[in-house]
């Protein structure tokens, strides 16, 4: 346990061995051991950057650190408890339960935990006992020859643990949802890609995040220290992680212009950011420990990372994948993929797979978006002739065995501003029941709320003709089943703003929550949605475009921009069904009575309008 944590820092080329009590070496060799002093004042280094909250990272020993190092690491409430850590971080709405860190600080974490149980003088007083047992003894070059074998096995062994996950094995008893290994967008741990690494822990799962941004040679950012019990941990906060900007060979930001002006710098610029990303995923994977091996872990990424996990062939680490999310990613021939093949998921058709995307996307949307742009160009464009927005297309031509699209209504690149609590129900399906997804409103049957909130748009259940077509060898192993299925939904615009935490919003549904918390919440949403909006028109403005409304649904909303009700809201009244004059009338016949007013957002703008809806029933 000790000597895990210890070796951590000695690796490298110089150090092939460590000398023994008794069997030093010329410092010539340059070579560590656990107690040699110039690797103890680098321990003692980490322990002061622990201590005085700075990040690794940004010191002279950062490039000691590997990617195994920099990974960050989200556990929940039960492995805090296990490993004996400060809870240092929250979900939305909920006081700190949560642990954040990188796995190069919970290594140091837990040797210090191990430090100050232990008696350190009865340690000094063990290994001078040794020393001089060792000077005692006469050995033959023989014997020292041996004894030197013996030590560089332990001492690889101790470094090989250095370089891997095996702080998590005091974990394997606990009580723990699952495993996830998520891949973070273009510019890091940032925004919605912290906030769905905080939703996951806050349901049990560990979620593994490598960090491209403090591992990778071709892009940087300088980090903040560890996380407090009082840091400050705003959950829509856009970053809480970096001090500094991307810099690198690797730093881009996609201006549709620089694409069609050079398209061949772009395709190889994003083939090289896909094979480092997935070079990045291999060396995770590869290293995780045999008990997360045995119950599998689910691949998640987001934009840049979602691009990753929809091309990685997992097929070399067979059944340790239970399933894909592919967040804010269109998986078609697009700008982001060089050719066609590339467009395509690169792993087993039989792992599970949810691609959840908005409609509004500036990158990947099907209308105005970068892609839709890029592709329409005849000259120097490339793409697909048409543009879906979403992944169904590709799942239905590969033949994918249980397949989940979902398109959210309004939704942006970053989802959560309008659909945060949504993705929570989602998430939780998902991850709960896989291989259940490509039936998902047959699952979702019991809850009235989420059966008003999707239509299925489109369904596709395999027969024996589409078999044939797709793949030759398909009904020769898998006919037995015959239930494959891929499900495409739409999902409406949130009727509660995102603001509101996961209990604050069933209290809502319920018809439960003060109509305090609930205008506070809005005011908080449509803050966000502002800024949201704002720069997704920064990239609209690249093509000196004014962005459309989505053709499939419109909600009208009163001049202004903001509807009587979000007026009164705003002046602090509440708003009844007196304020939709022209919507009075409930769904189903319903009476005055049984009216209640929900807040529903604008389809273009970023305000909230009120719609009377009938009374939820028992």
């Amino acid at each position: 346990q000790t000597m895990g944590g210890v070796c951590e820092g000695a690796r490298g080329s110089n150090c092939e061995r460590t000398s023994a009590p008794g069997l030093e070496r010329s410092e010539s060799t340059k070579e560590f051991s656990p107690l040699h002093p110039v690797y103890q004042q680098q321990l003692e280094e980490r322990y002061q950057f622990i201590v005085q909250n700075k990040d690794i990272s940004n010191a002279k020993i950062k490039m000691e650190h590997s990617i195994m190092d920099n990974v960050f690491m989200v556990l929940p409430e039960t492995c805090v408890t296990e490993l004996g850590l400060t809870p240092n971080m929250n979900d939305k709405g909920e006081p700190k339960k949560l642990w954040f860190g990188r796995l190069w600080q919970l290594r140091v974490l837990d040797l210090l935990r191990y430090r100050q149980s232990t008696d350190k003088k009865l340690l000094a007083q063990s290994y001078e006992k040794v020393k001089d047992d060792f000077k005692e003894l006469k050995l033959d070059s023989k014997t020292i020859n041996i004894l030197r074998k013996v030590q560089a096995r332990w001492r690889g062994r101790a470094v090989r643990k250095a370089k891997s996950f095996h702080v998590l094995e005091k974990l394997k008893h606990t009580s723990i949802a699952g495993f996830i290994v998520y891949l973070h967008g273009s510019g890091g741990m940032t925004v919605n890609n912290m906030r769905y690494v905080r939703m996951w822990a806050a349901m049990g799962y560990v979620v593994i995040a490598p960090d491209n941004m403090s591992s990778s040679e071709y892009r940087h950012r300088d980090s903040a220290g560890l996380f407090t019990i009082t840091s400050d941990t705003d959950y829509w906060s856009k970053n809480l992680i970096y001090t500094s900007k991307t810099e690198g060979e690797h730093a881009y930001s996609t201006k549709s212009k620089s694409v069609l002006d050079d398209p061949t710098k772009y395709k190889e610029l994003y083939e090289k950011v896909f094979k480092a990303r997935s070079s990045e995923l291999n060396e995770i994977l590869k290293r995780l420990p045999i008990f997360i091996r045995k119950r599998g872990v689910f691949l998640a990424g987001t934009s840049e990372g979602a691009m990753t996990v929809a091309r990685y062939d997992d097929r070399k680490h067979g059944k340790v994948i239970n399933g894909r999310i592919i967040s804010a990613f269109s998986v078609e021939y697009c700008y982001f993929t060089p050719n066609e093949e590339a467009a395509k998921f690169g792993g087993s058709k039989k792992v599970p797979t949810l691609n959840v995307i908005g409609d509004d996307d500036a990158y990947f949307g099907p209308y105005n978006s970068v892609a839709a742009e890029v592709a329409k160009d005849k000259e120097t464009g490339y793409g697909a002739a048409q543009i879906t927005g979403n992944a169904f297309e590709t799942m239905k031509k590969q033949g994918m065995h249980k397949g989940l699209v979902v398109v959210l209504e309004g939704g942006q690149h970053d989802l959560t501003i309008t659909h945060d609590n949504f993705l929570r129900d989602l998430f939780y399906s998902f991850l709960s029941a896989p291989h259940n997804c490509g039936e998902l409103h047959k699952q979702w049957d019991c809850d009235k709320y989420l059966m008003d909130m999707i239509t299925v748009d489109m369904t596709k259940k395999y027969d024996e003709s589409f078999k044939k077509e797709i793949h030759r060898d398909f009904i020769k192993t898998d006919h037995q089943h015959g239930n494959y299925r891929l499900l495409r939904m739409h999902v409406k615009k949130e009727n509660y703003p995102s603001q509101l935490s996961y209990r604050d919003f069933e209290r809502a549904r319920n018809g439960r929550l003060p109509t305090s918390v609930l205008k506070n919440a809005i005011r908080q949403t449509e803050a966000n949605l502002q800024a949201e909006l704002k720069d997704a028109s920064k990239i609209y403005k690249r093509f000196g475009l004014t962005k459309l409304p989505s053709p499939h649904i419109s909600l009208a909303a009163s001049e202004g921009g903001k509807s009587a009700a979000a007026a009164a809201v705003g002046a602090g009244g509440t708003p009844t069904a007196e304020t939709f004059p022209s919507n009075t009338a409930a769904k189903g016949g319903d009476t005055e009575a049984q009216k209640r007013v929900r807040p529903h957002y604008d389809r273009h703008g970023s305000s909230f309008h009120f719609r009377p809806i009938p009374q939820r029933e028992a």
